[in-house]
């Protein structure tokens, strides 16, 4: 923060955020380097030879390449998947308690915890998620999380409702449709923990 002309105003900390555009291209190159090298090391100095011998080799080393491609088109499906895909923007209807003068944001209310999976709220969760299995384990017990739906629902919200899409990184029509967390912004909770407190 600094003093301009004895008003105090916030310094835009984000303005230099622009420089990493820059560092994500480089781990991009780095990641691709990696994968490049472990083809190498996999297909052209290994079992690519061992095509060549013939016998139970070659049947070995076909079976290792046939599984070597599918992985590392998954891998790479995955990865660019990842790295393409438009991160969003902040909804209209957020907003952040800022006092411009003083640079600070208010205390989080409990009421904020309304189902949404903020940034801003997700390290007070896991801080207190954790001290609770703490607790958990010393009484035997399960412990209670708002998020969690039991095993098929929660299962749902991470690979979608239709199978034929749960071992590819994709996801139907129907279930971007149908299941708001696969959008990134909502996520149901729990009925039994309405009026609780996390």
């Amino acid at each position: 923060m600094y003093r301009s002309a004895g008003v105090a105003m916030a310094w835009n900390v984000f303005r230099f955020c622009t420089a990493l555009k820059g560092l994500g291209s480089i781990m991009i190159l780095l990641v691709l380097s990696i994968v490049g090298v472990t083809y190498y090391a996999v297909v052209l100095c290994n079992y690519g030879p061992a095509l060549l011998t013939g016998g139970a080799t070659t049947l070995a080393a076909l079976a290792v390449l046939l599984l070597f491609h599918f992985l590392l088109a998954m891998l790479l499906w995955s990865y660019f998947s990842v790295v393409f895909t438009d991160p969003g923007s902040v909804p209209p209807n957020w907003n952040l308690d800022f006092d411009v003068e003083t640079g600070e944001t208010a205390p989080l209310a409990s009421s904020e915890f309304n189902g949404q999976m903020n940034s801003h709220n997700l390290w007070p969760m896991a801080v207190r998620e954790i001290q609770g299995l703490g607790t958990a384990y010393e009484k035997k017990t399960t412990p209670h999380w708002i998020y969690d739906l039991g095993r098929k629902r929660n299962f749902a919200q991470v690979f979608g409702n239709d199978r034929r899409y749960w071992f590819i990184p994709a996801y139907s029509e129907e279930d971007l449709r149908r299941i708001p967390a696969l959008q990134g912004l909502d996520y149901p909770v729990r009925p039994d923990f309405a009026g609780q407190e996390l």
